[in-house]
Protein backbone atom coordinates (compact mmCIF):
# COMPACT_ATOMS: atom_id res chain seq x y z
CA UNK A 1 0.00 0.00 0.00
CA UNK A 2 3.18 2.22 0.73
CA UNK A 3 4.55 2.09 -2.42
CA UNK A 4 0.97 2.92 -4.22
CA UNK A 5 1.07 5.74 -2.11
CA UNK A 6 3.61 6.84 -3.76
CA UNK A 7 3.51 5.99 -7.02
CA UNK A 8 0.57 7.58 -7.30
CA UNK A 9 2.14 10.66 -5.37
CA UNK A 10 4.90 10.42 -8.05
CA UNK A 11 2.29 10.68 -10.83
CA UNK A 12 0.00 13.44 -9.57
CA UNK A 13 3.49 15.63 -9.06
CA UNK A 14 4.48 14.68 -12.68
CA UNK A 15 0.74 15.62 -13.89
CA UNK A 16 1.48 19.10 -12.21
CA UNK A 17 4.51 19.51 -13.61
CA UNK A 18 3.21 18.68 -17.16
CA UNK A 19 0.09 21.20 -16.70
CA UNK A 20 3.15 24.13 -16.26
CA UNK A 21 3.10 27.00 -19.24
CA UNK A 22 5.73 25.75 -21.80
CA UNK A 23 7.25 27.59 -24.66
CA UNK A 24 6.96 29.38 -27.88
CA UNK A 25 8.76 31.53 -29.89
CA UNK A 26 6.74 34.91 -30.51
CA UNK A 27 7.23 37.09 -33.82
CA UNK A 28 5.13 39.04 -35.61
CA UNK A 29 4.87 36.37 -38.34
CA UNK A 30 4.11 33.42 -35.76
CA UNK A 31 0.78 31.71 -36.58
CA UNK A 32 -1.66 31.56 -33.63
CA UNK A 33 -0.47 35.16 -32.32
CA UNK A 34 -3.81 36.05 -31.35
CA UNK A 35 -5.61 32.87 -30.66
CA UNK A 36 -8.23 31.36 -32.43
CA UNK A 37 -11.79 32.32 -34.36
CA UNK A 38 -11.05 35.91 -34.28
CA UNK A 39 -10.29 37.03 -30.89
CA UNK A 40 -7.32 38.71 -29.93
CA UNK A 41 -6.08 37.61 -26.77
CA UNK A 42 -3.70 39.24 -24.47
CA UNK A 43 -3.18 36.05 -22.00
CA UNK A 44 -2.64 33.54 -24.49
CA UNK A 45 -0.76 30.19 -24.65
CA UNK A 46 -1.92 28.33 -27.28
CA UNK A 47 1.27 27.91 -29.35
CA UNK A 48 3.38 26.96 -26.32
CA UNK A 49 1.49 23.63 -26.52
CA UNK A 50 3.93 20.61 -27.17
CA UNK A 51 3.14 17.83 -29.40
CA UNK A 52 3.49 13.90 -28.19
CA UNK A 53 1.50 10.40 -29.64
CA UNK A 54 -0.52 12.56 -32.38
CA UNK A 55 -1.05 11.53 -36.08
CA UNK A 56 1.08 13.87 -38.49
CA UNK A 57 -2.00 15.32 -39.66
CA UNK A 58 -2.37 16.19 -36.40
CA UNK A 59 1.14 17.15 -35.16
CA UNK A 60 1.71 19.14 -38.39
CA UNK A 61 2.20 22.67 -37.04
CA UNK A 62 0.17 22.19 -34.63
CA UNK A 63 -3.25 21.37 -36.52
CA UNK A 64 -4.85 19.82 -33.68
CA UNK A 65 -5.95 22.64 -31.94
CA UNK A 66 -6.35 24.53 -35.51
CA UNK A 67 -3.15 26.90 -35.03
CA UNK A 68 -2.24 26.13 -38.43
CA UNK A 69 -5.18 28.31 -39.55
CA UNK A 70 -4.60 30.98 -37.43
CA UNK A 71 -2.10 33.25 -39.81
CA UNK A 72 -0.48 36.58 -39.04
CA UNK A 73 -2.34 39.66 -40.52
CA UNK A 74 -1.09 40.33 -43.95
CA UNK A 75 1.82 42.16 -44.64
CA UNK A 76 2.98 40.75 -40.76
CA UNK A 77 6.35 38.63 -41.39
CA UNK A 78 9.55 37.46 -39.11
CA UNK A 79 12.14 38.91 -41.25
CA UNK A 80 15.13 36.75 -41.65
CA UNK A 81 18.25 39.60 -43.17
CA UNK A 82 20.38 37.25 -44.87
CA UNK A 83 24.22 37.14 -43.44
CA UNK A 84 22.67 38.61 -40.55
CA UNK A 85 20.90 37.84 -37.12
CA UNK A 86 16.86 37.90 -36.24
CA UNK A 87 15.96 37.90 -32.95
CA UNK A 88 12.04 36.23 -31.27
CA UNK A 89 10.65 35.88 -27.68
CA UNK A 90 10.80 32.62 -26.28
CA UNK A 91 7.93 32.67 -23.63
CA UNK A 92 5.33 30.51 -21.90
CA UNK A 93 2.59 33.37 -22.83
CA UNK A 94 1.86 36.29 -25.00
CA UNK A 95 1.55 38.04 -21.73
CA UNK A 96 5.31 37.57 -21.04
CA UNK A 97 6.13 39.39 -24.14
CA UNK A 98 6.51 42.44 -26.02
CA UNK A 99 3.19 41.80 -27.53
CA UNK A 100 1.13 41.32 -24.83
CA UNK A 101 -0.62 43.88 -22.57
CA UNK A 102 2.97 45.87 -21.50
CA UNK A 103 4.90 46.77 -24.78
CA UNK A 104 7.33 47.68 -22.54
CA UNK A 105 8.19 43.79 -21.04
CA UNK A 106 12.10 43.45 -20.00
CA UNK A 107 11.99 40.06 -18.45
CA UNK A 108 15.35 37.87 -18.68
CA UNK A 109 12.73 35.11 -18.48
CA UNK A 110 9.55 34.60 -20.92
CA UNK A 111 7.76 33.37 -17.86
CA UNK A 112 7.82 33.90 -14.08
CA UNK A 113 11.20 35.62 -13.37
CA UNK A 114 11.83 33.93 -10.20
CA UNK A 115 12.47 30.14 -11.17
CA UNK A 116 10.59 27.35 -9.69
CA UNK A 117 12.52 24.37 -9.44
CA UNK A 118 11.55 20.42 -9.28
CA UNK A 119 13.24 17.82 -6.13
CA UNK A 120 15.31 16.78 -8.61
CA UNK A 121 16.57 20.06 -9.83
CA UNK A 122 14.72 20.69 -12.98
CA UNK A 123 12.90 24.18 -13.98
CA UNK A 124 9.33 23.26 -13.51
CA UNK A 125 8.01 27.14 -14.26
CA UNK A 126 8.65 28.40 -16.78
CA UNK A 127 8.83 24.82 -18.15
CA UNK A 128 12.30 24.70 -19.76
CA UNK A 129 12.82 20.71 -19.56
CA UNK A 130 16.35 21.85 -18.32
CA UNK A 131 17.81 22.05 -14.83
CA UNK A 132 19.92 24.69 -16.31
CA UNK A 133 21.11 27.02 -19.33
CA UNK A 134 23.98 24.52 -19.96
CA UNK A 135 21.80 21.58 -20.45
CA UNK A 136 19.38 23.33 -22.53
CA UNK A 137 19.04 21.50 -25.77
CA UNK A 138 18.78 23.29 -28.88
CA UNK A 139 15.90 25.33 -30.54
CA UNK A 140 16.39 25.94 -34.63
CA UNK A 141 14.24 27.36 -37.19
CA UNK A 142 13.12 25.97 -40.21
CA UNK A 143 11.89 27.65 -43.72
CA UNK A 144 10.48 26.00 -46.68
CA UNK A 145 9.69 28.44 -49.56
CA UNK A 146 6.40 27.98 -49.95
CA UNK A 147 3.67 30.97 -49.33
CA UNK A 148 0.96 28.59 -48.29
CA UNK A 149 1.52 25.92 -45.21
CA UNK A 150 -0.37 23.58 -46.88
CA UNK A 151 2.12 22.91 -49.04
CA UNK A 152 4.64 22.82 -47.10
CA UNK A 153 6.62 19.05 -46.35
CA UNK A 154 9.25 17.78 -44.51
CA UNK A 155 11.48 17.58 -47.49
CA UNK A 156 10.76 21.25 -48.37
CA UNK A 157 11.46 22.50 -45.04
CA UNK A 158 15.31 23.37 -44.23
CA UNK A 159 17.02 23.93 -41.11
CA UNK A 160 18.60 27.27 -41.58
CA UNK A 161 19.43 28.13 -38.12
CA UNK A 162 20.41 26.42 -34.76
CA UNK A 163 20.84 27.62 -31.47
CA UNK A 164 22.29 26.07 -28.71
CA UNK A 165 21.53 26.39 -24.99
CA UNK A 166 18.06 27.23 -25.77
CA UNK A 167 15.16 27.85 -24.68
CA UNK A 168 16.64 29.94 -21.44
CA UNK A 169 16.09 33.55 -21.97
CA UNK A 170 13.63 35.31 -23.14
CA UNK A 171 15.40 36.90 -26.10
CA UNK A 172 16.77 34.81 -28.06
CA UNK A 173 18.83 35.86 -32.14
CA UNK A 174 19.83 32.99 -34.43
CA UNK A 175 21.86 33.39 -37.46
CA UNK A 176 21.02 33.53 -41.36
CA UNK A 177 22.89 32.39 -44.13
CA UNK A 178 24.62 34.68 -46.28
CA UNK A 179 22.99 32.73 -49.44
CA UNK A 180 19.63 32.14 -48.30
CA UNK A 181 17.46 33.14 -51.46
CA UNK A 182 14.35 35.95 -51.16
CA UNK A 183 11.23 34.68 -50.45
CA UNK A 184 8.26 33.93 -53.18
CA UNK A 185 5.15 36.52 -53.36
CA UNK A 186 3.77 36.00 -50.27
CA UNK A 187 6.51 34.87 -48.44
CA UNK A 188 7.85 31.79 -47.03
CA UNK A 189 6.55 29.32 -44.32
CA UNK A 190 9.24 28.91 -41.67
CA UNK A 191 8.86 26.73 -38.22
CA UNK A 192 10.39 26.98 -34.69
CA UNK A 193 11.34 23.68 -33.36
CA UNK A 194 13.29 21.58 -30.60
CA UNK A 195 13.15 18.26 -28.56
CA UNK A 196 13.58 18.80 -24.54
CA UNK A 197 16.72 16.68 -23.61
CA UNK A 198 14.66 15.52 -20.12
CA UNK A 199 12.96 16.98 -17.29
CA UNK A 200 9.66 15.70 -18.44
CA UNK A 201 7.24 14.01 -20.23
CA UNK A 202 9.02 13.30 -23.82
CA UNK A 203 7.71 15.32 -26.84
CA UNK A 204 8.55 18.18 -29.33
CA UNK A 205 7.88 21.40 -31.03
CA UNK A 206 6.61 22.73 -34.39
CA UNK A 207 5.53 26.30 -34.28
CA UNK A 208 4.38 27.96 -37.72
CA UNK A 209 5.72 31.73 -38.36
CA UNK A 210 5.25 33.20 -42.23
CA UNK A 211 8.20 34.77 -42.66
CA UNK A 212 10.61 36.90 -45.37
CA UNK A 213 14.10 36.93 -46.60
CA UNK A 214 15.37 40.40 -46.68
CA UNK A 215 18.70 42.25 -48.11
CA UNK A 216 19.72 38.86 -50.26
CA UNK A 217 20.08 38.62 -53.99
CA UNK A 218 20.95 35.12 -53.90
CA UNK A 219 19.87 32.71 -57.04
CA UNK A 220 20.88 29.69 -55.02
CA UNK A 221 18.16 27.08 -54.31
CA UNK A 222 17.94 24.82 -50.96
CA UNK A 223 18.49 20.94 -51.48
CA UNK A 224 15.97 18.46 -50.35
CA UNK A 225 16.03 18.07 -46.52
CA UNK A 226 16.93 14.82 -45.65
CA UNK A 227 16.31 13.21 -41.88
CA UNK A 228 18.66 13.76 -39.09
CA UNK A 229 20.65 10.58 -37.37
CA UNK A 230 22.21 10.06 -34.60
CA UNK A 231 25.66 10.45 -34.68
CA UNK A 232 27.40 11.41 -31.62
CA UNK A 233 29.21 8.33 -31.16
CA UNK A 234 30.14 8.45 -35.35
CA UNK A 235 30.77 11.47 -37.00
CA UNK A 236 30.87 9.91 -40.27
CA UNK A 237 27.07 9.41 -39.86
CA UNK A 238 26.07 12.74 -39.67
CA UNK A 239 23.47 13.56 -42.50
CA UNK A 240 25.78 16.52 -43.91
CA UNK A 241 23.62 19.22 -45.81
CA UNK A 242 19.97 20.27 -45.74
CA UNK A 243 18.44 18.49 -42.76
CA UNK A 244 14.64 17.96 -41.77
CA UNK A 245 13.24 19.05 -38.54
CA UNK A 246 13.52 16.17 -36.18
CA UNK A 247 10.22 14.24 -36.03
CA UNK A 248 9.53 12.19 -33.15
CA UNK A 249 7.32 11.22 -30.16
CA UNK A 250 4.69 10.82 -32.43
CA UNK A 251 1.86 7.88 -33.64
CA UNK A 252 3.15 7.99 -37.34
CA UNK A 253 5.29 11.02 -39.36
CA UNK A 254 7.86 10.18 -37.28
CA UNK A 255 11.71 10.86 -39.09
CA UNK A 256 13.66 9.58 -36.38
CA UNK A 257 14.03 5.74 -34.77
CA UNK A 258 15.20 4.06 -31.87
CA UNK A 259 17.93 6.43 -30.85
CA UNK A 260 20.00 5.91 -28.00
CA UNK A 261 19.16 8.97 -26.12
CA UNK A 262 17.49 12.04 -26.41
CA UNK A 263 17.23 13.27 -30.04
CA UNK A 264 17.87 17.38 -29.83
CA UNK A 265 19.06 20.01 -31.48
CA UNK A 266 22.68 19.79 -31.31
CA UNK A 267 25.69 17.44 -32.37
CA UNK A 268 23.80 14.46 -31.06
CA UNK A 269 22.25 14.45 -34.56
CA UNK A 270 24.74 16.37 -36.10
CA UNK A 271 23.34 19.84 -36.19
CA UNK A 272 26.16 22.53 -35.60
CA UNK A 273 25.59 25.65 -34.10
CA UNK A 274 24.49 29.29 -36.04
CA UNK A 275 23.52 29.49 -39.38
CA UNK A 276 23.57 26.30 -41.32
CA UNK A 277 25.86 27.38 -44.85
CA UNK A 278 25.81 23.93 -46.50
CA UNK A 279 21.88 23.76 -46.97
CA UNK A 280 22.47 24.50 -50.91
CA UNK A 281 22.08 22.49 -53.72
CA UNK A 282 25.63 22.76 -54.75
CA UNK A 283 27.35 23.44 -51.13
CA UNK A 284 30.53 21.92 -50.43
CA UNK A 285 29.52 19.22 -47.93
CA UNK A 286 31.88 19.07 -45.21
CA UNK A 287 30.84 18.41 -41.32
CA UNK A 288 31.43 21.12 -39.18
CA UNK A 289 30.05 19.58 -36.69
CA UNK A 290 32.87 19.27 -33.63
CA UNK A 291 33.84 16.63 -31.80
CA UNK A 292 33.13 17.03 -28.35
CA UNK A 293 30.88 14.68 -27.22
CA UNK A 294 27.80 15.64 -25.12
CA UNK A 295 27.22 14.22 -21.74
CA UNK A 296 25.97 10.44 -21.58
CA UNK A 297 22.65 11.86 -19.73
CA UNK A 298 19.82 13.22 -19.98
CA UNK A 299 20.52 16.23 -17.51
CA UNK A 300 24.08 17.02 -15.94
CA UNK A 301 22.75 16.74 -11.96
CA UNK A 302 24.31 13.45 -10.66
CA UNK A 303 20.47 12.00 -9.41
CA UNK A 304 19.87 11.65 -13.24
CA UNK A 305 19.83 8.15 -15.16
CA UNK A 306 21.36 7.65 -18.02
CA UNK A 307 18.26 7.35 -20.97
CA UNK A 308 17.14 3.93 -22.55
CA UNK A 309 13.87 2.41 -23.78
CA UNK A 310 13.14 5.30 -25.45
CA UNK A 311 9.72 5.56 -27.33
CA UNK A 312 9.38 4.47 -31.10
CA UNK A 313 6.56 5.43 -33.21
CA UNK A 314 4.43 2.37 -32.34
CA UNK A 315 4.89 2.29 -28.93
CA UNK A 316 4.96 4.58 -25.46
CA UNK A 317 6.29 3.42 -22.56
CA UNK A 318 7.97 6.07 -20.03
CA UNK A 319 10.13 4.77 -17.34
CA UNK A 320 9.94 7.65 -15.03
CA UNK A 321 13.15 8.06 -13.66
CA UNK A 322 14.21 8.27 -17.20
CA UNK A 323 12.95 11.89 -17.06
CA UNK A 324 12.76 12.54 -13.31
CA UNK A 325 14.23 10.28 -10.30
CA UNK A 326 11.24 9.39 -7.87
CA UNK A 327 11.16 7.20 -5.25
CA UNK A 328 12.23 3.80 -6.55
CA UNK A 329 13.28 2.93 -10.24
CA UNK A 330 10.86 0.08 -10.58
CA UNK A 331 8.88 2.87 -11.08
CA UNK A 332 6.99 2.54 -14.36
CA UNK A 333 4.03 3.94 -16.29
CA UNK A 334 3.01 1.55 -18.11
CA UNK A 335 1.15 4.07 -20.53
CA UNK A 336 -0.25 7.60 -20.93
CA UNK A 337 -3.66 5.64 -20.19
CA UNK A 338 -2.23 4.83 -16.47
CA UNK A 339 -1.67 8.25 -15.98
CA UNK A 340 -5.24 9.53 -17.12
CA UNK A 341 -6.73 6.82 -14.67
CA UNK A 342 -5.92 8.33 -11.21
CA UNK A 343 -8.76 9.65 -9.56
CA UNK A 344 -8.44 13.29 -7.84
CA UNK A 345 -11.40 15.98 -7.81
CA UNK A 346 -9.01 18.45 -9.27
CA UNK A 347 -7.99 16.94 -12.38
CA UNK A 348 -9.91 16.77 -15.27
CA UNK A 349 -8.91 15.68 -18.92
CA UNK A 350 -9.85 16.73 -22.53
CA UNK A 351 -9.01 15.56 -25.69
CA UNK A 352 -7.50 17.69 -28.19
CA UNK A 353 -10.96 18.66 -30.05
CA UNK A 354 -11.76 19.78 -26.45
CA UNK A 355 -8.99 21.60 -25.73
CA UNK A 356 -9.85 25.77 -25.71
CA UNK A 357 -8.03 28.67 -26.25
CA UNK A 358 -6.18 30.57 -23.17
CA UNK A 359 -9.61 32.71 -22.13
CA UNK A 360 -11.35 29.79 -21.51
CA UNK A 361 -8.73 27.54 -19.94
CA UNK A 362 -5.83 28.55 -17.70
CA UNK A 363 -3.89 25.34 -18.93
CA UNK A 364 -4.22 24.53 -22.65
CA UNK A 365 -3.37 20.94 -24.13
CA UNK A 366 -0.35 19.98 -22.00
CA UNK A 367 1.58 17.13 -22.30
CA UNK A 368 -1.11 14.90 -20.73
CA UNK A 369 -4.00 17.29 -22.17
CA UNK A 370 -4.45 17.82 -18.62
CA UNK A 371 -6.25 20.83 -16.83
CA UNK A 372 -5.87 21.64 -13.74
CA UNK A 373 -9.49 23.49 -12.27
CA UNK A 374 -7.82 25.85 -10.07
CA UNK A 375 -4.52 26.65 -11.51
CA UNK A 376 -3.95 30.49 -12.43
CA UNK A 377 -3.64 32.27 -15.45
CA UNK A 378 -0.02 33.52 -16.09
CA UNK A 379 -0.71 37.39 -16.41
CA UNK A 380 1.09 40.54 -15.51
Amino acid sequence: MLLKAQLVSVLLYALVLAANAHMAAWSRGMYCMKGRGGENNMNNNLPVNPLVDLTQKDWWFQHYQGCDKEPPPAGDYLELPAGGSFTVEIATNRAFTTFGHNRNFNGYFGGPQELEYTPWGCVSDPNLHTPNQDSAPGTVFAISYQNSIDKVTPENLVVFTVRYKTPWQRVTSYDVPKDLPPCPPGGCTCAWGWIPMGCGQPNMYMQGHKCIVTGSTSTKKLAVAKPPVYCENDRSKCVKGAKQMIFYFQKDGNNVFNVPKMPTYNEVMGFSEGAQNDIFEDSNLVSTVGNVLLNSYVNLPSNCYSVSNLPTNTEWTLVTNVYSPVASNAMIVESREELKSISTDSITTETSSQITSSDKSPINGTDMKTEFDNSPKKTI
